[in-house]
């Protein structure tokens, strides 16, 4: 098994001894730990490494803060960021995605599920190059940012399992158009082959997704990227609808062909 380079920021020292006992017990190598937001920063661009593992408020900014300082120095993005931390809040999950963290979880945790995802997450992210002085404004990172302030817009949590799933399910469609006219052969058993799941588990939670949607969505957002597709006779879109819609507005609003 590859030893992963990982950074523990916590702030609560029986947080920071979990995080700790985890890197140790899943095989990462602990390169350095921190409770500041601002020095997790500066061990990031100097060690470089695999993961970080960083709860959301840290002593003088915030994990956004953090990655605000990094996007100013232009650090490389196939670091995976795992917000792990004892703070419920669906505010919370939904700010930190927004913003392009790669997971979420709360303390105490599933060792054997997070070790998991943060190695199919890094694994991922390794087909990413490295990013250039003269990288494109609009670059990966970017991309999942603005699909995921689009999410919250249309009112889907990102604390239900589908919100992963429609995420992922729009990122495939917009390098591979053909992938959302066969939703059932090739898009659903993609997204369960990488997420350890079944095709019929991945379309309940989209399809619960877009319930939720439905119910507590911005009206005149869900008009301005439904009204003219789906009759209001029908109600709520299908998933396949739902997705190839939204991710035809993440085409039109960036101009990505």
């Amino acid at each position: 098994m590859t030893k992963l380079k990982a950074i523990a920021v916590q702030p609560n020292a029986d947080n920071m001894k979990s995080v700790m006992n985890f890197l140790s017990e899943k095989g990462y190598d602990t390169v350095a730990s921190t409770a500041s937001g601002s020095e997790a920063a500066a061990l990031v661009l100097k060690t470089k490494p695999d993961v970080v593992i960083t709860d959301a408020y840290l002593l003088d900014v915030d994990v956004c803060g953090m990655l605000d300082m990094l996007e100013e120095r232009g650090y490389d993005r196939r670091c995976v960021f795992a917000v792990a931390t004892g703070i419920n809040s669906a505010c919370v999950i939904e700010n930190v995605l927004s913003r392009g963290v790669d997971m979420f979880t709360l303390i105490p945790f599933d060792s054997d599920f997070a070790d998991k995802k943060i190695r199919d997450i890094h694994r991922k992210k390794q087909t990413l190059p490295p990013r250039q002085a003269d990288a494109s404004p609009m670059d990966e990172f970017d991309l999942l940012s603005y699909v995921a302030r689009l999410m919250h817009e249309v009112g889907v949590p990102a604390s239900i399992r589908g919100y992963d799933y429609i995420r992922e399910s729009i990122m495939l469609a917009l390098g591979n158009k053909n992938i959302l006219k066969s939703i059932t052969k090739e898009l659903y058993p993609s997204i369960a082959k990488s997420n350890d799941t079944t095709s019929s588990r991945v379309e309940r939670a989209i399809r619960h997704a877009v319930e939720v949607a439905w119910q507590r969505g911005d009206v005149d957002v869900l008009n301005s990227i439904f009204g003219y597709t789906v009759k209001s006779s029908k109600g709520k879109p299908t998933n396949g609808e739902f997705i190839s819609m939204l991710t035809e507005r993440v085409r039109l609003d960036l101009k990505i062909s």
